[in-house]
């Protein structure tokens, strides 16, 4: 499913961005339409949020939690320095809205990030976590 403001929905204000609730509402609506009363969730980018909050609040509708690129906020910090600054989130956000549409989702990606990667996503050089075969089992 897209979440409210993309694929065929309406757009939205930047204004007027509904809480994280509102879209686990959603979530949930879709899957009582399609008659599941429990589902596998993948979520990817900001959609990560939405994911983690519908799996701990109903883990009596979600069996599996899968997600592409989580991250505990999208500003970097001591813990994630891979994130982009505040400064450099209201820069992006300036640029646009004077490049056109602003209320479509912005993009994530430029030429120079702090990390040195291309794309503005981690960089496999940073280690922040060992894979998940590699961590000692309980």
């Amino acid at each position: 499913m897209d979440r409210r403001g993309y694929g065929c929905s309406e757009r939205f204000s930047p204004r007027e961005v509904d809480p994280l609730e509102v879209h686990v509402d959603d979530a949930l609506v879709v899957l009582d339409a399609v008659g599941s009363d429990r589902a596998a969730f993948f979520s990817f980018d900001e959609g990560t949020f939405i994911g983690c909050l519908l799996a701990a609040s109903r883990p009596d509708r979600i069996s599996h939690l899968a997600l592409l690129d989580p991250s505990p906020c999208w500003t970097s910090n001591e813990e994630i320095p891979w994130e982009w600054s505040a400064e450099e989130w209201r820069s992006k956000v300036e640029l646009d809205r004077l490049n056109g549409d602003p209320t479509r989702p912005c993009v994530r990606s430029r030429p120079t990030h702090p990390n040195g990667s291309s794309d503005g996503r981690r960089s496999s050089t940073v280690n922040h976590r060992a894979p998940a075969r590699e961590r000692p089992r309980r």
